[in-house]
């Protein structure tokens, strides 16, 4: 099942306004150019980082993974969106929060970074 950007915006609605853009074989959704979470093959994931991981981990998540094309899988800093957060606002709000924190600190961290070949 597909989540539709009227189904994100329900999901979503408590949030703030977001922005939905297709990526890859999924949605990416954004608030203020941050993008948070992505919707792939259905399922909702959420950016995470080391303070908000274990939180994702309690509530019984499971991080995005894709296979490679040399059939190693690669986890990813996403993880799924809890059951229960899929039917209440208030509760979708809190995780969206905490994978916006995640991702904006990790966009801003990569400000700081200068490019490979690069120099001032």
């Amino acid at each position: 099942m597909t989540l539709d950007a009227e189904a994100l915006a329900d999901i979503f609605g408590d949030f703030g306004p977001i922005r939905t853009r297709r990526m890859f074989s999924g949605t990416g959704i954004y608030r203020d150019d941050v993008m948070f979470a992505i919707e792939a093959g259905g399922t909702l994931y959420l950016k995470t980082d080391a303070t908000s991981r274990p939180a994702f981990e309690q509530a019984g998540s499971r991080p995005f993974s894709y296979a490679r094309g040399d059939g190693r899988v690669v986890l990813t800093s996403l993880w799924s969106l809890p059951e229960e957060a899929l039917d209440d606002p208030a509760v979708a709000t809190q995780w969206a929060e905490l994978a916006w924190q995640a991702a904006r600190a990790k966009q801003v961290a990569g400000r700081g970074r200068r490019k490979k070949g690069k120099t001032p």
